[in-house]
């Protein structure tokens, strides 16, 4: 608290402490900050407790950012906002106390509902996404930018009551300031200005608005695939790419989705407009009128589906439906409209179903990828891949899984992808080439390799495919990726792509009988050779021969567009050769016909398929037999499973009730071991830091010890007394010898005076 200043401290001022909340258990952690579930202790109410480090951990400038977050929340009150509760500094760490959301947030409803395969109701979908706009116009209004609106950050109370929290990125625009620059935020919900690095305002916001709405219809985000990287995310972004939403919700939230999901900011509706959108939105009633029209037509197209002829999309249908789970729309009260409602996870999905958004979904995935295969095969053909691979494949090879014979493995189609991918990337330019020893790469790694050649080639364009949807072989994203490289390497190529242009030439006019041609019905020509009941048995190929007959027509003088081409051929000539290379052409035709029966003409596959329609028509009525025998039988059996599923449920009731009572005593083991643990943690803190103190006065006994027995100066002295002794000593012996000096010298003295007189 030292380091705050007044205006950072008065933050504070009418905070609690923390032995006002009693902590129950962790629920999240981020960089700086760990969230808890706790309790109110005064009056019990369940709040959410974060703890920020804000003096340890962070910096200068990172605290100034989490107390304007203080600030932030301590500003705004709204009823779809989660609610600021207390804020204190204890223990060096900063605690913020938040209303607590009961339900989750929204993205955890929506993987719920992923899980469970089921939908969101229009009428839920208003209900939520009114709250959250309310919510959002008011933070615009007070002109703070949330700049984080995702999911994750959109949680629910018990009663469906939405509540925006996570102010964190949040930001206070003053008057004067209209855009803001920072790059926060989530990508998959971030605007493409935002991505782009220029300056953004409100209307950055309502993007990630209609994003959230665009999830809440189709539990997903419109921007995420299976792996698509940081970099295909922002292409795909900036390009605008999403899926559209289903007919299966209304026209007012499907052209909301779209406005607010503008790639320019211009074409977006600011916050008001959006809230008043959702005022207008349609009535309860007129929703579920039109939910069970759109049941009853689905009802509808299933029964004319399974009454009438099988068709190849009929068939296509249901095997899609087979392989997708039903999806269930959920049942809503007539009082949906109000926000004290029970969100979707606390109620069991309705009987009824949505039966027809997925497999309709995919019969549309499967009609885009057989369009897509048509112009790839006729860009392959021009790029004549069979004379250079030696390959053949047919038309709808990499659109669907064909049901005709003879079958191709999934196995081989993904061999004929990787073929055909670096055999166009060679065209390009580029050195994708399948050695042997990365033959054993698995199929991810493959296409991983294929997508980065196709890169380096220059198509920059697949690089918002998904390799794992390359694995399969099959579907929209192959056809795509083959699309892109033919294409590429089309444009690269001194390819013609203009109609030839023939030269006019003189034709004399013949009359109809002059040109002897054998008709329709397979009449005997003039060499007396019969080809068969009809045309077909030729064998010729209708682009080869049929383009260059000539087609009489009755001569006019206004009509020069369609007047007769005159030739200047001898009609007699014609006649002779044509006879004389009858035979030749005959023998020719037939061996190619044996040889390659599947490239004769449309004829001949005209007259296999009314061979095989008839003996399909004659087996109907057995075949309708066996439909109506494996019905009755997989009646009864689903009768003998609902016998059984009874039985199972009256004896395993008690099992039940017990597991879940087991459950519920896990649980709450499970939380008072939490709790328990928390306790020897703090313990354990405490243990460590008395032993310590312990350690710390063991320490300064042993030096006072040390200085209580320290004889050292003792020795000090006794020496310093024996050296004093020695000298002492040593001085004596010198005054003798001075003594007995001054003695001999005054004797000499006397005896020199005692002389002189």
């Amino acid at each position: 608290m030292e380091s705050l200043t007044d205006e950072q401290r008065a933050l504070f001022a009418d905070g609690g402490q923390l032995d006002d909340y009693e902590v129950l258990k962790p629920i999240g952690k981020g960089k700086f900050s760990v969230v808890y579930k706790a309790k109110r202790r005064h009056d019990g109410q369940a709040v959410a407790l974060k703890k920020i480090a804000i003096f340890d951990m962070m910096n200068v400038k990172a605290r100034e950012k989490t107390l304007k977050e203080v600030r932030l929340v301590q500003s705004v009150s709204h009823p779809n906002i989660i609610q600021y509760l207390d804020a204190f500094v204890q223990n060096n760490e900063l605690y913020i106390a938040f209303e607590w959301a009961e339900a989750g947030d929204l993205k955890r409803q929506v993987r719920k509902a992923n899980e469970k395969g089921v939908r969101f109701d229009e009428r839920t979908i208003w209900r939520y996404f009114t709250q959250l706009c309310g919510a959002i116009l008011y933070l615009h209004q007070n002109r703070i930018m949330h700049r984080d609106l995702k999911p994750a950050n959109i949680f629910l109370t018990l009663k469906g009551v939405v509540k925006v929290g996570d102010l964190g990125l949040g930001r206070y625009l003053s008057e004067n300031t209209m855009e803001a620059r920072s790059k926060v935020g989530t990508p998959l919900y971030m605007s493409p200005e935002v991505l782009r690095g220029e300056s953004y305002d409100w209307k950055s916001d309502v993007w990630s608005m209609g994003c959230i709405l665009y999830e809440l219809a189709m539990l997903r985000s419109p921007f995420k695939s299976e792996g698509l990287n940081l970099v295909g995310l922002f292409q795909k972004i900036n390009k605008g790419y999403y899926e559209p939403i289903p007919d299966v919700y209304s026209d007012h939230l499907r052209t909301l989705v779209k406005r607010m999901i503008s790639l320019t900011a211009s074409g977006r509706p600011n916050a008001q407009e959006v809230w008043e959108f959702c005022r207008t939105r349609p009535s309860s009633a007129a929703l579920q009128e039109r939910m069970r029209q759109h049941q009853a037509a689905t009802e509808n197209d299933n029964d004319a589906a399974n009454n009438g002829p099988e068709t190849r999309s009929s068939r296509l249908q249901r095997t899609r439906s087979k392989l997708t789970p039903e999806r269930d729309v959920p049942s809503r009260p007539s009082s949906s409209d109000q926000q004290q409602e029970t969100p979707p996870q606390s109620r069991p999905p309705s009987s009824q179903g949505d039966a027809s958004t997925a497999p309709t979904e995919e019969v549309t995935r499967t009609r885009h990828a057989v369009a897509r295969m048509e112009l790839l095969f006729e860009r392959l053909k021009i790029l004549r891949y069979d004379k250079v691979l030696n390959k053949h494949i047919s038309p709808t090879h990499f659109a669907c899984e064909s049901r005709a014979l003879p079958r191709i493995t999934p196995q081989a189609r993904f061999e004929d992808m990787c073929t055909l991918s670096y055999w166009l990337i060679s065209l390009l330019g580029g050195e994708a080439r399948r050695n042997d020893e990365h033959n054993n790469d698995p199929p991810i790694v493959t296409t991983q390799k294929i997508l980065l050649a196709a890169e380096k080639a220059g198509v920059s364009v697949v690089a918002q495919l998904s390799a794992p949807a390359l694995t399969s072989g099959v579907g929209i994203e192959v056809c795509e990726l083959l699309d892109v490289l033919s294409t590429a390497v089309l444009c690269g190529e001194a390819y013609c792509t203009t109609p030839p242009e023939y030269p006019k030439e003189p034709v004399e006019t013949l009359e109809c009988d002059a040109l002897d041609v054998t008709d329709d019905d397979g009449q005997q020509n003039e060499s007396g050779d019969k080809f068969g009941e009809s045309t077909a048995s030729l064998g010729i190929e209708e682009d080869d021969v049929f383009s260059r007959w000539v087609v009489v027509k009755e001569e006019t003088h206004d009509d020069k567009a369609n007047e007769m081409i005159h030739a200047d051929i001898d009609p007699v000539a014609w006649v002779l050769e044509r006879r004389r290379m009858l035979p030749k052409l005959q023998e020719i035709l037939q061996n190619k016909l044996q040889r390659r029966p599947a490239e004769s003409s449309w004829r001949v596959r005209l007259d296999q398929v009314q061979t095989q329609a008839e003996s399909i028509v004659g087996e109907r009525e057995s075949m309708q037999n066996g439909i109506t025998h494996i019905q009755a039988t997989r009646q009864k059996q689903v009768e003998q499973l609902e016998v059984y599923e009874k039985q199972l449920n009256t004896r395993y009731l008690r099992a039940r009730r017990l597991y879940d009572e087991g459950t519920t005593r896990l649980t709450k083991c499970r939380d008072e071991m939490l709790i328990a643990q928390e306790n020897v943690n703090r313990a354990t803190v405490e243990i460590a830091r008395l032993q310590a103190a312990k350690s710390e006065q063991a320490n300064a006994l042993k030096a006072a010890d040390a200085r209580i027995t320290d004889n050292s100066r003792l020795l000090e002295r006794k020496r310093q007394l024996r050296h004093l002794i020695d000298e002492n000593r040593e001085l004596g012996l010198k005054l003798q010898v001075l003594h007995d000096y001054w003695t001999r010298k005054q004797q000499r003295v006397v005896q020199c005076s005692h002389l002189k007189s």
